[in-house]
């Protein structure tokens, strides 16, 4: 069956260019549409990279400022600790004055004092395996009073050692014998015993090693001598 069409040609050439100038205008609307879409992703993108700067120029910032403030603070607790030391030793129970005073007391004239040194040991906390262990220590010992023995690590002492020279072995002893009644030092030690000469005279020269303890309160008596209450 044959279609008769009565438009004219004209008009529908000009259907036809409509038609194809309104998918035209679609294409370019959609274009725009994702040329659009891509600005503010980019926008969005360039956005967020200034955050991060922002923020990373802040953690940089913050991370210099802390660095700082730990300097500062490290430099504190140097001080600090240097003036917990001076009054660790001015607050003590006895002093290293008092000890040398102390020792120069019991020793006789006869004997020279060559060396000495003290070293003050102080407590230090303990780590949870030490007190694990030492837990367990207790609970092995159970109510058995140990006593201390030089072979324990003592703290809270100061570690004395001191070379002299003394006329014969005789002398030597009565120095040991006299630190050893005394109540301010324990754990008296020789070290060695031996013999030297100077100028056709002949003498001893030792080295002891002892403790003093500074968990017990010292009266001045007791610094002096006298019997010795912890």
């Amino acid at each position: 069956m044959n279609q008769i069409n009565f438009l004219p040609e004209s008009y529908m050439k000009r259907l036809i260019r409509r038609r194809r100038i309104i998918r035209e205008l679609i294409l370019i609307i959609a274009l725009l549409f994702v040329l659009l879409g891509c600005w503010v992703s980019g926008v969005k993108k360039i956005s967020e990279k200034r955050m991060e700067v922002v923020q990373l120029t802040r953690a940089i910032d913050q991370a210099v400022k802390q660095e700082v403030d730990l300097v500062k603070l490290e430099n504190e607790m140097l001080h600090l600790g240097m003036q917990i030391k001076l009054e660790r030793e001015l607050s003590q129970s006895v002093r290293h004055t008092q000890i040398l005073a102390k020792l120069s007391e019991l020793l006789p004239s006869s004997v020279a004092l060559l060396e000495i040194e003290m070293v003050t040991k102080r407590p230090e906390p303990m780590t949870r395996e030490e007190a694990k262990k030492k837990e367990e220590a207790k609970k092995t010992k159970g109510r058995r009073i140990v006593e201390k023995t030089k072979n324990e690590i003592q703290e809270n002492c100061i570690e004395m050692q001191f070379e002299g020279i003394a006329p014969d072995d005789l002398v030597v002893a009565e120095v040991i014998a006299s630190l050893d009644e005394c109540d301010l030092f324990e754990f008296i030690e020789m070290r060695y015993s031996r013999e030297i000469k100077h100028e056709e005279v002949v003498g001893r020269k030792f080295k002891l090693n002892m403790q003093v303890d500074l968990s017990c309160k010292y009266l001045n008596e007791q610094i002096e001598g006298v019997a010795n209450a912890n």
